[in-house]
């Protein structure tokens, strides 16, 4: 398997406990090796073991009541993510 980097926008997040929620799901998604979610930029960050993961990642948020965009590389060297994360992305 190729592990793969996603970005995502995730609309409805408005406490910390949203973003505590979204990890804790995203983290027990099968083939999730790491989520990392901001709060301020309502961003979301996971790589995983495979990119056919990402499609269970992307059910299991909105699942919990949250919209999904994913961000194309261009966005996230924009500044959303540090460089190290931008070296992932596909």
């Amino acid at each position: 398997m190729t592990e793969t980097a996603a970005a995502y926008r995730v609309a409805g997040m408005d406490c910390t406990s949203c973003v505590a929620k979204i990890e804790k799901t995203v983290r027990h998604t099968p083939g999730v090796k790491d989520a990392n979610v901001s709060l301020a930029a309502q961003t979301m960050f996971v790589i995983a073991d495979d990119p056919a993961r990402l499609p269970q990642v992307e059910a299991a948020v909105r699942a919990l009541g949250y919209e999904l965009t994913r961000m194309a590389a261009a966005a996230v060297a924009g500044g959303y993510f540090g460089a190290g994360v931008v070296s992932r992305l596909p």
